[in-house]
């Protein structure tokens, strides 16, 4: 037993030797990276007073400007300007925190839906279907769908980002899956088949969900116009409502952090207990 806890002394005191190597390492890296920068700050900032310095002597008893005073005003400026970019570029401006409480009005329009027909917990995402995390967090409202059969609805909005190529035609292959009934079964394949997506591969799983292949193609073609109509509104309406990145979710039009199954049903069950009092104040006061 001493010697099992020895060894096991030695390897935790192994293991923060060498945590406290990488730290050291880390804090080195992030110095000599950011030396020069620092070093050009300082350079710039002793430009700058010495400049100064020379106009108060140059200047005294406010005589008018000279040539070579106004050149050196005019490389102080310029100094002053590349010092304040500099700053700017060391600490840039910071966006503003999450907002979890504001109410967003998110119609649910032609976008596709499953669960609850009345549920009063909707939830809402805007996706892309070439994001990682898309499919990611995809998986837990299938389970939440289950969970909650009677309570739950599930809208869909799509927000491709510009720099997944697939994504848009992505997002129009679900759509025309959604013609035929089929939007949840397509978009399922198509996170499971990020990696290859493309038209070859739409027309692929158009016949594994069971569409009729031929119609699929055909409404892909024809009906591109108004894809890109459904998917501009979806954008539009993401930047109305302060979507910064896919997957973006909202609960009964408020934004939430809730990813796994475990902080949905905490969510929901609070958003189905609030609906609940404003539906009791309201009988209240129609009784009045």
């Amino acid at each position: 037993m001493e010697n099992r806890a020895s060894g096991i002394g030695v390897a935790v005191a192994a293991g923060a030797l060498a945590g406290m190597t990488l730290l050291v390492g880390i804090t080195f890296a992030v110095q000599t990276a950011t030396a020069p920068l620092q070093a050009s700050l300082r350079e710039i900032a002793a430009t700058q007073k010495s400049i100064e310095l020379k106009l108060s002597t140059l200047n005294t008893g406010a005589q008018p400007v000279s040539g070579d005073q106004g050149a050196l005003l005019a490389k102080l400026t310029s100094l002053e300007n590349s010092l304040k970019d500099m700053k700017q570029r060391q600490n840039p401006p910071q966006p503003p925190p999450e907002d979890y409480t504001t109410v967003h009005n998110i119609p649910v329009g032609s976008s596709a839906v499953a669960g609850a027909k009345d549920g009063q917990a909707i939830i809402t995402v805007f996706t892309d279907i070439q994001c990682p995390f898309c499919s990611r967090f995809h998986a837990p409202i299938k389970d939440v769908l289950k969970a909650y059969p009677n309570d739950v609805r599930f809208v869909v909005k799509n927000y491709p980002l510009p720099f997944h190529p697939n994504a848009r035609g992505a997002a129009k292959a679900a759509l025309a899956a959604g013609l035929q009934g089929k939007y949840f079964e397509m978009i399922d394949e198509l996170y499971a088949n990020q990696q290859a997506l493309g038209d070859d591969k739409y027309k692929e799983l158009a016949g594994k969900v069971g569409l009729n292949v031929e119609q699929f193609l055909k409404d892909l073609k024809d009906k591109d116009a108004d894809f890109e109509k459904t998917l501009q509104a979806d954008t539009e309406l993401a930047g109305n409502v302060g979507v910064r990145g896919t997957p973006t979710f909202f609960l009964n039009g408020r934004l939430t952090s809730a990813r796994d199954l475990t902080q949905w049903k905490a969510e929901i069950e609070k958003a189905l207990k609030e609906k609940a009092n404003k539906a009791a104040d309201a009988a209240v006061q129609a009784k009045k």
